[in-house]
């Protein structure tokens, strides 16, 4: 792991990958160098880990990544300081447990948002803010325990794919015309009792469409 952190401090390299190296925490050498070596980095992998929490000062110090892998770690939370990542794109935190938070609103303070997965997270609801990520395209959120969602998301005129498979919804709005760019929708394993009639999949580019 020190090598790979020597390797992106002499290089200034742009890519930083720390995935499946067991850590419970980030090292503290890579938040005490970030500032002056590291405030460059714009792909961080950290995924397949154990972390439990990330420092307060994380997006401050990483708010030039555009792409950023938290998945399948120990997180229950986000730290406030996500905001400060105004360059971020992709962001991928599936696989941890945010049951005691529900969504993390922290995320949709990062407007320049386009790719967001939150797969297999024990969130229960998706908050009125989602209405913040304007440049979001891909929303992957199946896995959870989502009963409906804000009229705030169908406000996302850009979305292109949207993934609600395997939660607790039983209707899909007709506020769904809205998402006028929306090209793959997958509700899969959910108690869907009510879709909206034909003339409103008439006004959409839906390619493909997944209920059963």
């Amino acid at each position: 792991m020190n090598a790979t952190i020597d390797k992106a401090e002499y290089r200034g390299t742009k890519y930083l990958n720390l995935r499946s190296l067991n850590l419970v925490q980030l090292p503290a050498r890579l938040i005490e160098s970030c500032e002056a070596r590291l405030a460059n980095v714009q792909t961080l992998h950290l995924q397949n880990n154990s972390i439990k929490f990330l420092p307060d000062e994380f997006g401050f110090n990483f708010r030039h990544l555009r792409s950023l892998a938290l998945n399948e770690n120990g997180l229950t939370s986000l730290p406030r300081s996500f905001f400060f990542m105004d360059q971020l794109s992709f962001l991928d935190i599936s696989g941890n447990d945010f049951s005691a938070q529900d969504f993390p609103a922290e995320l949709c303070e990062c407007k320049s948002l386009q790719i967001l997965r939150i797969s297999g997270c024990n969130i229960w609801t998706v908050p009125k803010s989602i209405g913040n990520l304007q440049n979001l395209k891909k929303l992957c959120l199946p896995n959870n325990y989502i009963a409906a969602l804000p009229l705030e998301i169908y406000s996302l005129s850009g979305l292109e794919r949207l993934n609600l498979a395997s939660n607790l919804i039983s209707c899909i709005s007709s506020e769904i015309r809205f998402l006028k760019q929306l090209l793959y929708l997958n509700c899969k394993n959910n108690n869907i009792s009510y879709i909206p009639p034909p003339f409103v999949w008439s006004q959409l580019k839906v390619r493909t469409f997944l209920t059963v």
